[in-house]
């Protein structure tokens, strides 16, 4: 699969919007791009894969913006459990359910094929 960052899919936009206040306008750009590249099939999903797939790519910046720039996680994690709450479907309740799915996940019997796939206790 041919994995290439140049724009931001609308739905996604729409979504990181609701952020978008929470940072200047070059943490803003890193964030959507960091945020869409965790969302791509990557062999190795890391900042130096996601820049790779950038068009004009600047894996100093993205770095910067993960380690050292001036911008509180704990605020954009608080504005996401915000935006999950507001919905209707989304939002915890009291009785809640927690549903995984790993369909996505190919698995051989054994699990040899899955690089660095073992058994979970």
């Amino acid at each position: 699969m041919l994995n290439i960052i140049s724009t931001t899919p609308p739905s996604l936009q729409r979504f990181l919007e609701n952020f978008k206040d929470l940072f200047i306008k070059p943490q803003f750009e890193n964030f959507k791009v960091y945020s869409f590249g965790l969302q791509l099939e990557l062999k190795r999903t890391n900042i130096l894969t996601i820049d790779e797939c950038r068009v004009k790519g600047n894996y100093d910046s993205l770095h910067h913006f993960l380690t050292n720039s001036p911008w509180d996680e704990e605020n954009v994690n608080n504005r996401r459990i915000e935006i999950i709450q507001k919905d209707n479907r989304t939002r915890s309740r009291p009785h809640g359910a927690l549903a995984i799915d790993d369909v996505a996940c190919e698995k051989s019997k054994s699990a040899t094929k899955i690089e660095a796939a073992k058994v979970q206790y």
